[in-house]
């Protein structure tokens, strides 16, 4: 593992993982080889990732509800989440991660270095 992330994102952590149940803000960073949920010491090979997909959900942000009030659970946005499978050397886990406006480039970025990785 390089010591150095190539890249790092402002994420939150939405659970998942069997030993991690509770929701936390977190840094989430791109190694040449891993990734790392910064906050919970998560570390994941790209080898070890078997999936990699987003799933879709009706997000309210607090900015909408304090303008809006109770008039914004009516108008929810599409909101995107990474979904990580991954095989942790006993059993497999799911990790689902929001990386609110940054899922554009984070998730294409760790798919891409799966792909390579199993090359």
């Amino acid at each position: 593992m390089n010591n150095r992330p190539e890249r790092q994102y402002q994420a939150e952590y939405l659970g998942g993982h069997k030993a991690h149940p509770k929701e936390t803000k977190t840094l989430v960073f791109i190694y040449p080889d891993s990734i790392e949920i910064g906050a919970l010491g998560i570390w994941i090979p790209y080898k070890s990732i078997l999936n990699i997909e987003n799933t879709e959900e009706k997000k309210v942000s607090t900015k909408r509800a304090m303008m809006m009030g109770a008039g914004a659970l009516l108008w929810k946005k599409k909101h995107l989440y990474t979904v990580i499978e991954y095989h942790d050397g006993f059993e497999i886990q799911k990790v689902i991660i929001d990386f609110d406006k940054d899922v554009e480039t984070a998730q294409p970025l760790i798919y891409n270095r799966v792909v390579e990785a199993r090359k």
